[in-house]
């Protein structure tokens, strides 16, 4: 889109819904998006009764990086972060997720400063209400 702002999204999501629906007569259970607050404001219009969800690849390859790379003083630190990070999408179980946030906390102790990588991790997840 030529303009990621909330209208242009709630133009998109509009035309989108009226396409969907009048051709299927539904509307997808669950809206997948990055952390961009423009186009969730402008899904909460559309999708208000929807599941929201991050769509992680994109958070653990790009935006990971950006927030977190920074953080560790080489590169064998950051990937191996990284890795415990990834294991986090395939943890659907309360239990496996405290397991993975205790091995993500462990290799965020490499960091410059170990709370700010994993704060960030706590704060994706809280907006993917994992």
């Amino acid at each position: 889109m030529e303009n990621e702002n909330e209208e242009s999204y709630k133009w998109f999501l509009k035309t989108f819904c009226n396409r969907v629906y009048d051709i299927y007569s539904c509307l997808s259970s669950v809206f997948m998006s990055d952390r961009d607050k423009a186009l969730c404001n402008a899904s909460e219009k559309f999708f208000p009764e929807t599941d929201k969800m991050l769509y992680i690849w994109h958070l653990v390859e790009q935006n990971l990086k950006t927030n977190c790379c920074k953080l560790f003083e080489n590169d064998d630190d950051y990937l191996e972060f990284k890795k415990a990070v990834e294991t986090l999408q395939l943890a659907f179980d309360e239990e496996y997720i405290k397991v993975v946030i205790k091995s993500i906390t462990n290799a965020a102790k490499k960091a410059y400063n170990s709370k700010k990588p994993v704060t960030y991790i706590k704060t994706l997840m809280e907006d993917s209400k994992l």
